[in-house]
């Protein structure tokens, strides 16, 4: 299960970046940095207390262009203020995991 889709992510950093294939992989790094950062808070931050955070994933998706990502995290923030542990430690091994680049793959 894949909470984003890497692909909205790749297509707003050729966008920002064009051929500049060290700033495309920087910019990466930041997204996912600040994703771990701010997936790392919403698991340590006690029940109801999230909604900074999720503002935040919601910014920084959006920033991206992860929709995928910024509607789970309205969808989350809609919510009752608990938050599945199960589906942010499956976003916290979806950033950890290592990206393939498709576009410059098939190029």
């Amino acid at each position: 299960m894949t909470l984003y889709d890497p692909r909205e992510i790749e297509a707003t950093l050729h966008l920002a970046a064009g051929d500049d294939a060290m700033l495309r992989e920087e910019l990466e790094q930041v997204f996912r940095a600040s994703l771990a950062e701010i997936c790392a808070g919403l698991l340590a931050a006690p029940a109801g207390e999230h909604a900074g955070l999720l503002h935040r994933l919601r910014g920084l998706a959006s920033s991206f262009g992860a929709i995928s990502l910024q509607q789970l995290a309205e969808e989350l923030a809609a919510g009752d203020g608990v938050l599945p542990v199960s589906l942010l430690q499956t976003l916290a091994a979806q950033i950890s995991a290592p990206t393939a680049n498709p576009s410059v793959e098939g190029r």
